[in-house]
């Protein structure tokens, strides 16, 4: 006896689902090489994250040896940044040196990127010579791309794009947002414009340039 019609229609959505599932998932995922990125959003507040207490079994692996910290008291020892970013079933948990234990001169610190899941935590990232960082809107194998912003000097402020390869984030590229300054009469340097350079990324990081509007109305 044939299968009801009813029957014939349900398998045939089921084999469509499965066929279209892949292209889907794919289709869900905004990948950073099809797009652009702003590098201004990735220093926002909001890019960080939530702020959050460093949970303590994260915090165990993070503090600093005292043999190593110019001030060994415990304070600077754990002086970190902790912040939450919620995605699928997990939680993002970027941990971010702010003492002497963890920065160098320049303001570059340790930084770490951890996943949280029924309170196991995984090292997904851990790196030097971070001064800003903040999570993108695109994504990789399901999870936010990254950038992570060092100090190299006033004129020049390096970023780099990192990304989820599946296991651990990755470094997959970067650029420098290149400034101008000049001399004002408040003895403090004005800000003149701003360009990106050496992007070796596939995708374009905006804004390529832009021009403080009251210095180049000065100007003319």
């Amino acid at each position: 006896m044939p299968p009801p019609k009813s029957m014939k229609l349900t398998i045939l959505l089921l084999i469509a689902v499965l066929v279209c599932r892949p292209s889907l998932l794919v289709r869900a995922e905004r990948h950073s090489e099809n797009s652009q990125v702003s590098w201004k959003e990735s220093l926002t507040a909001a890019a960080k994250g939530t702020r959050i207490a460093l949970p303590g079994s994260i915090l165990k692996d993070v503090q600093a040896d005292p043999d190593e910290c110019l001030d060994p008291s415990p304070d600077e020892t754990s002086k970190v940044d902790a912040y939450q970013r919620r995605t699928r079933n997990l939680v993002l948990v970027a941990v971010w040196g702010r003492s002497s234990c963890f920065c160098g001169a320049t303001g570059n610190c340790t930084f770490w990127l951890y996943s949280s899941r029924s309170g196991k935590n995984k090292l997904l990232l851990q790196t030097e010579m971070v001064n800003q960082f903040g999570f993108l809107h695109t994504t990789s194998k399901g999870l936010p791309d990254l950038v992570l912003w060092s100090h190299d000097s006033a004129e020049r402020f390096p970023g780099a794009f990192w990304k989820f390869n599946g296991a651990e984030y990755s470094p997959e590229c970067g650029w420098e947002v290149v400034s101008t300054f000049r001399d004002a009469p408040s003895a403090k340097a004005e800000w003149v414009e701003s360009h990106v350079e050496n992007n070796t990324c596939k995708f374009k990081v905006v804004p390529e340039a832009e021009t403080n509007p009251k210095t180049s109305s000065k100007s003319k």
